[in-house]
């Protein structure tokens, strides 16, 4: 492994004819087992210092993961070199979660993470939770009605803390 994270995105469509540039991760999911493991070792060896232990780990999947993907996420962790056990996630409670959002508690608010099908995700869940009733999101559900919640996304602008960021930053 030559780079990793930014160093490596850097160098997409860039690197000599030696180099393979590879994303090891597609859709939250693991593509390549083993660079997954070596990524996640090389991002472990550059925040944790301390040879004499090993760093805890939680680690956020999307919602519609397997049983299986889940699985494959929590080795590869343990195997790079993180602190059993290792605790995995549904990307829309870690962000809630990181937002301070209360989420042992039923309460009304909207998580936004524009890409990758996890603000629908994670909307149609929260609908169904709380309502009971069957839900459907229509494609863009930024500009559209939730079908069977009778709820609308008209009132954006009340919304407080909602930030987009690019991920070519």
């Amino acid at each position: 492994v030559v780079a990793v994270g930014h160093d490596a995105k850097r160098m997409w469509g860039r690197a000599p004819r030696n180099i393979r540039v590879v994303r090891p991760l597609k859709d939250g999911v693991i593509a390549d087992f083993d660079l997954c493991e070596q990524m996640l070792r090389e991002f472990i060896r550059q925040v944790h210092t301390s040879r004499f232990s090993k760093p805890r780990m939680i680690v956020c999947v999307p919602s519609e993961v397997t049983g299986v993907e889940r699985r494959a996420v929590q080795d590869a962790a343990e195997f790079a070199g993180a602190r059993r056990p290792v605790y995995v996630i549904e990307e829309p409670m870690a962000a809630a979660i990181g937002a301070g959002l209360p989420v042992s508690e039923p309460s009304a608010n909207l998580i936004v993470d524009i890409g990758g099908g996890a603000l629908l995700t994670g909307l149609t869940e929260r609908m169904i939770h709380e309502t009971g009733i069957q839900t459907v999101v229509a494609d863009d559900p930024l500009m559209s009605v939730v079908i069977g919640g009778g709820l609308t996304l008209e009132n954006l602008d009340a919304m407080k803390g909602l930030t987009a960021q690019s991920d070519d930053e």
